[in-house]
């Protein structure tokens, strides 16, 4: 019963309200992914305020990501989500990878570009984006990404930034892994929805051939059928018209052999 309402309530709470078919794509997908973000910040806020209660974090606590900002960060993919159910999907998109693209550019410039969090996260947002808007969006956030890699890896070999690299030698805390852990589950998530599309868009096209094809085989014995019945009336039709012009001749002769007589009677 626990498990019928659950499958019910996810699938209302993804399930797309446009009429398009793209549009409604795209919205079930930006749904889920959402959900899952919602899902694994609360996680991620439960570990980090049990992290706190039982005195688990390291002395290098306030270089992690506070609870503040976990709770910021939910409240905001709750507002995408409500954006998304409010159709304005391209909106929620494009912020949603905004904010993502901005996590990751903040990561390298507070703790280097070679910072584990960042290298994940920058695939993740072209991902996203080639799913969510465009395959040409794609292309071009992916410069962007590199523009901001390569201005951020100057600053930092320029001495003009100081990016604290604490996670090379210090042990990582729960938040840390947390992190990690939710951008794991997202690329996997994103994953799972471009496989789950790309399946069920060859098992639409495959369908759409085989009913293509009955179709062109059904037309074909129709046309057989209504070209034989066409030959078949226009055979009648000369038959007819055949005994016509030999009823004509007939009665021709008859009516000639009838006015002999009638001429000569009358002379």
């Amino acid at each position: 019963m626990l498990k019928n309402s659950i499958l019910l309530f996810l699938k209302k709470a993804t399930f797309p309200k446009s009429q398009n078919e793209n549009v409604a794509r795209r919205e079930f997908i930006l749904n889920i992914l959402l959900l899952s973000a919602l899902t694994l910040l609360f996680i991620a806020l439960v570990i980090d305020v049990t992290a706190e209660l039982t005195a688990l974090l390291t002395a290098h606590e306030e270089d992690a990501l506070s609870s503040v900002l976990i709770n910021g960060l939910f409240l905001f993919f709750l507002f995408l989500y409500f954006l998304s159910r409010k159709q304005l999907i391209a909106l929620a998109s494009y912020l949603l990878l905004g904010a993502f693209f901005l996590l990751a550019a903040y990561m390298g410039y507070r703790w280097g570009i070679d910072v584990p969090a960042q290298i994940v996260f920058y695939p993740l947002v072209i991902i996203m984006s080639g799913i969510l808007i465009s395959t040409r969006f794609a292309f071009v956030t992916t410069i962007i990404i590199a523009i901001t890699m390569v201005t951020t890896g100057v600053l930092e070999h320029g001495g003009v930034i100081t990016v604290n690299q604490y996670w090379k030698n210090g042990p990582w805390t729960w938040t840390d892994i947390a992190m990690i852990l939710i951008i794991y589950f997202i690329v996997a998530t994103v994953a799972w929805l471009s496989n789950r599309e790309i399946e069920k868009s060859l098992k639409r096209a495959r369908k759409s051939e085989a009913e293509l094809k009955q179709e062109r085989d059904t037309l074909e014995v129709r046309v057989e059928e209504r070209t034989r019945e066409l030959r078949q009336a226009e055979m009648e039709k000369m038959s007819q018209a055949y005994h016509l012009v030999e009823f004509g001749r007939l009665a021709g002769g008859i009516f000639h052999d009838l006015m002999n007589p009638l001429a000569a009677l009358s002379l």
